[in-house]
């Protein structure tokens, strides 16, 4: 069976020419002679050694870089010269423009876009900042995702800032039906599309496909009036939903803490328990946040994160810090996301702990322990929310005129 040849690659910097006087040699004639260049011509370093010894003792092998000018976007590296045998020529892998998570900074005019294509759909119907199957940002996502051709969308997200951003996918090939399906998807939305060989993703292993509106639609969030008693309502789900997260993920880390061994190293489990009692303190006392410790113990715990990461160990640890860091944050930093995130740390910080004890969740039992109890506190948080709240549906909006 034949098997596919590569090219030898070169790193920059491992490529060398053979360097005379001011001259450089390009190649031997039919008589012999070396044939010189005002440009390097690059061989590997065993060749240009060799070719070195054959000339004279004037002959010298050095090392060359790529130009570099221009080219700042680019990885620099050598491949085979495609005309003439055993030398070598300069070549770039150009990287693209980096990417940000779909969630983050969706433009106005995709959000208008899918309003148009959906306008059934309840758009504009928030409650609160807990509710956010109802934010209009994700919907539109929910909207697009689940009406396109997966085959084409791979490794996705936005670029570009406001209203000129553009949506980006880099998959790794696009057949003739995924590209077909591409054209129909966006002729749908009202999109166009651009292919280029430059993406971030792996660069030289994808393609990158920029999504952007034929007509850049205006979003307008449809306004609802709220009354005074509906409003008073939101404001007390909001207190109490804020502290109830808080209380639930006081309750994971301090167990997860106990749980993954190097969280007790140096004197970081008792920087854990001090936080963890002081956010006991401002729940329990009503105090407003800042005048509690919490700000100080929100700055402390940023220090002793960012700390950690520069010191590349106590990963464990590192993942219950930033958890910490979460909930001493600012009353307006918790969110319905809250106690996603600090689910998610500590559930790092034991990963972390079973991969550097090379322990499995068989040889471990506290780490099946650790998954269910994670489950049933993540369901207690939900559970006590909708209790408390989903069934007083409040004061009904009114739809604006």
């Amino acid at each position: 069976m034949a098997t596919t040849e590569y090219p030898k690659i070169l790193a920059d910097g491992q490529a060398y020419a053979i360097k005379i006087d001011n001259y450089y040699f390009s190649r031997f004639d039919q008589e012999g002679y070396p044939s010189l260049s005002r440009s390097p011509v690059c061989f590997t370093k065993e060749q240009a050694d060799q070719i070195a010894l054959k000339i004279d003792e004037d002959a010298r092998a050095i090392p060359v870089r790529a130009d570099i000018r221009g080219q700042e976007d680019a990885v620099k590296f050598w491949v085979p010269d495609k005309f003439t045998d055993g030398t070598y020529s300069e070549r770039f892998v150009h990287i693209n423009s980096r990417v940000r998570d779909r969630y983050t900074g969706v433009p106005g005019w995709f959000i208008a876009a899918m309003m148009k294509f959906k306008p059934d759909e309840d758009w504009g119907a928030d409650r609160s900042e807990f509710d956010t199957e109802y934010h209009d940002d994700l919907r539109a996502l929910d909207a697009f995702f689940s009406n396109i051709g997966h085959g084409w969308c791979d490794h996705y997200g936005w670029t570009g800032v406001g209203e000129e951003s553009v949506f980006v996918t880099e998959p790794y090939h696009l057949d003739q039906d995924e590209i077909d399906r591409l054209i129909e998807d966006c002729k749908k939305f009202g999109f166009r599309f651009s292919l280029s060989g430059i993406s971030i993703h792996y660069p030289s292993s994808t393609l990158r496909i920029e999504i952007s509106p034929i007509e850049r639609l205006v979003y307008q969030k449809r306004e609802h009036i709220v009354s005074p008693e509906q409003k008073k309502w939101e404001a007390d789900r909001t207190v109490a939903f804020k502290a109830l997260v808080r209380k639930v993920c006081c309750d994971y880390i301090r167990h997860v803490a106990y749980t993954a061994e190097d969280s007790r190293s140096e004197d970081y489990l008792m920087f854990v328990d001090t936080s963890l009692n002081v956010v006991k303190d401002y729940l329990e006392d009503g105090e407003t946040y800042d005048a509690s410790l919490l700000p100080k113990y929100h700055a402390l715990a940023q220090t002793k994160y960012n700390k950690l990461c520069k010191i590349g160990k106590l990963s464990t640890t590192r993942r219950v810090i930033d958890a910490l860091v979460r909930v001493t944050a600012p009353d307006n930093e918790i969110t319905g996301f809250t106690a996603g995130a600090v689910g998610a740390s500590c559930q790092d910080a034991v990963d972390d702990y079973q991969m550097s004890h090379h322990k499995s969740s068989f040889e471990h039992p506290g780490y099946v322990d650790e998954m269910n109890w994670q489950h049933e506190q993540h369901k207690a948080v939900w559970d006590a929310y909708y209790d408390k709240w989903s069934n007083e549906k409040g004061p009904d909006y009114k739809e604006a005129a």
